[in-house]
């Protein structure tokens, strides 16, 4: 889990990022299925604890996207070739 995340806040949006979230990258299906339903339980709580502490800021506030996992740190998977055939 990262400790370290951040909001960022877009002038002029009504919007804001929030990187709060990290996780090493399974190599199977099910797990990265499995790592997209983790990665969102931390911004559900974000935002539970944003809307009941600043309720003038936060009351209408609603996650619009969560953002989907990248592969990070390819160099250690192991593969037969390097790029993809065709």
């Amino acid at each position: 889990m990262r400790h370290d995340g951040f909001l960022m806040h877009f002038p002029g949006k009504n919007f804001m990022l929030a990187n709060i979230s990290h996780f090493q990258t399974p190599l199977d299906p099910l797990g990265t299925a499995n790592m997209v339903f983790e990665g969102r339980r931390p911004g559900r709580q974000c935002d539970r604890l944003f809307t009941r502490e600043f309720p003038a800021i936060f009351a209408n506030a609603r996650i619009r996207v969560y953002g989907n996992p990248g592969l990070r740190q390819t160099r250690w998977i192991a593969a037969t070739r390097q790029t993809h055939p065709g």
